[in-house]
């Protein structure tokens, strides 16, 4: 990952349409605030990007310890609120 990141790969909102935009990290507001949904593709090694997920992500503690553990498996959870998905790249 380049340094110049600061953990935020991407930041994506997506229109439901088929589209999507790019965003800056700054760009950045509430899910409720987006006209879209909103697509974070982070690197949970870097701090600013687990002190974004703790601080200013809105997500639930449980979700953001889950997010950032260092051993966790493939899966798709849904919620009323949204979705969520794990992914691990290939080592």
């Amino acid at each position: 990952m380049s340094e110049d990141n600061n953990g935020f790969v991407l930041c994506r909102v997506l229109d439901r349409k088929g589209g999507s935009r790019d965003i800056s990290r700054d760009d950045i507001g509430s899910p409720g605030e987006m006209d879209g949904l909103l697509w974070v593709h982070l690197d949970f090694e870097a701090k600013e990007a687990g002190n974004w997920l703790r601080n200013s992500s809105g997500l639930d503690e449980t979700i953001v310890d889950a997010m950032l553990a260092a051993d966790s498996r493939p899966r798709y959870v849904s919620g009323q609120d949204g979705s969520l998905v794990f992914l691990r790249g290939v080592n």
